[in-house]
């Protein structure tokens, strides 16, 4: 039997339950194993693609156990008991028998072994890095990530580490973002790996709660591991070839205009009010005005303006403004500039004074 208070549990659970599936066809993937080794609990949840550990270390020895429980149903219980309980395991040859005060629940058990692990693997890449670092990759990349596409090596975040350096880079045919942040790797020659949409988003969640400086990534033939005091997560390899993004990035632009980042975005979504399914938007570039203007199917439109240093052609393009504004969203830059040679070319947009972040826009056919 295994008696443990009812947050020990609690906090490890909501960590790992993401990779739960609510829907699965292997039993043993709606279970998390748990394993408490004396000050130390350890619950994992894994759904194939994805696995996520959470430890966290107890302020007593507890009696040794390790066993399967449906996660998402220990979860809800866990939520409905009151605060600071005292939760008791008792082990059947099927079941597990959850009590608490006067609640009493009978749970299915599966075997341990049944519970899937990954196996060993030749390693690429080791390296441990500021936690900090690693957001600011994530936070400036993950959002043009593709999301189901047909390309299924769209469908994640490409890492390249480099003798120097670390970047990450997202596309999904319409718009790409690239970061880097430099960092000294101990490896002669340059390592590319595709990590899954669903990898990249959970381990943004998690360095989002951590309070831990830096991280272990250990780098596979088909897993990346990353791993601090708080949590283990081991995500598959995508099996494909990134497209070469830097041939993506134009080089002929010859328009570089600068634009308020907080003006720019207030206007993107005074006009989107008027918005159908499509998102289309036209920009109009031309006497040091920026005009963003809608027109929806109903035939409404909306009009805005503001001022900019722009002294070319007039010139107009239009975007698809979720685009515009998942772009706007993370740029952390008061002003950023918008590098173009015509309106159906790529555009580069970077921020002033950063040179490690660089978004390409295509635009649309108006």
């Amino acid at each position: 039997m295994l008696k443990i208070k009812r947050e020990y549990i609690l906090q490890p659970l909501q960590a790992v339950i993401g990779v739960v599936e609510r829907r699965h066809t292997v039993p043993i993937l709606s279970h998390v194993l748990i394993q408490v080794n004396q000050k130390k609990i350890t619950i994992t949840a894994t759904d194939l693609e994805v696995q996520l550990s959470a430890s966290l270390e107890l302020e007593e020895d507890l009696e040794a156990a390790s066993f399967t429980v449906p996660g998402r149903k220990l979860l809800d219980i866990c939520k409905m008991l009151p605060e600071n309980s005292i939760i008791h395991f008792q082990f059947e040859a099927n079941q597990i028998v959850i009590k608490c005060n006067k609640s009493r629940y009978n749970l299915l058990r599966l075997v341990n072994q049944d519970f899937p692990t990954l196996e060993e693997e030749s390693l690429l890449v080791e390296t441990t890095l500021p936690i900090k670092s690693l957001s600011f990759l994530l936070d400036y990349t993950y959002f043009s990530m593709a999301n189901l596409d047909v390309r299924y090596y769209l469908n994640g975040m490409l890492m390249e580490f480099s003798s120097n350096k670390l970047t990450t880079v997202t596309a999904d045919g319409h718009r790409m973002a690239l970061a880097w942040q430099t960092h000294e790797i101990n490896i002669d020659d340059t390592t590319r790996v595709i990590v899954p949409r669903k990898g990249i988003i959970e381990l943004m969640r998690l360095l989002g709660n951590s309070t831990s400086n830096d991280i272990l990534i250990k780098v596979g033939t088909h897993h990346i591991h990353f791993s601090c005091p708080e949590f283990s997560l081991a995500s598959k390899l995508i099996d494909g070839n990134f497209p070469d993004y830097q041939r993506v990035i134009p080089r002929n632009g010859d328009k570089v205009i600068s634009i308020n980042t907080a003006e720019f975005k207030e206007i993107l979504q005074r006009v989107s009010v008027l918005l159908d399914k499509h998102k289309n938007i036209r920009i109009e570039l031309a006497d040091n005005l920026l005009k963003a203007i809608v027109f929806n199917s109903e035939q409404e439109e909306a009009h805005e303006e503001m001022s900019i240093d722009y002294q070319f052609a007039p010139l107009t393009l239009g975007f698809n403004v979720t685009y515009l504004l998942d772009l706007l969203n993370v740029t952390k830059s008061p002003s950023f500039n918008m590098t173009l040679s015509d309106a159906n070319s790529g555009i580069v947009f970077d921020e002033e004074g950063r040179e490690e972040v660089v978004f390409v826009i295509m635009p649309m056919k108006i």
